[in-house]
């Protein structure tokens, strides 16, 4: 992986950059991705409604037989 510099309030790396994986830096999560640039995330109510909403539309999207049944796993 080629790693790209990275400069901001958290990390400063310059040259080969390097390899940043699950960083808090405030209210953002930070990853090094596959092309080796570092992109950060916001964490907030909003983005985390968006992700429920997703994973909502997701499990909708199934075709589900049968009734409902809940039970422990084991």
């Amino acid at each position: 992986m080629d790693l790209k510099p990275i400069d901001n309030s958290f990390i400063k790396a310059e040259g080969g950059g390097v390899l940043a994986l699950s960083n808090l830096n405030g209210n953002k999560l930070g990853y090094t991705i596959d092309d080796g640039t570092y992109q950060e995330f916001e964490i907030s109510q909003n983005t985390l409604s968006n992700i429920v909403g997703l994973f909502q539309r997701l499990i909708n999207g199934f075709q589900w037989k049968g009734p409902a049944h809940i039970e422990p796993y084991i």
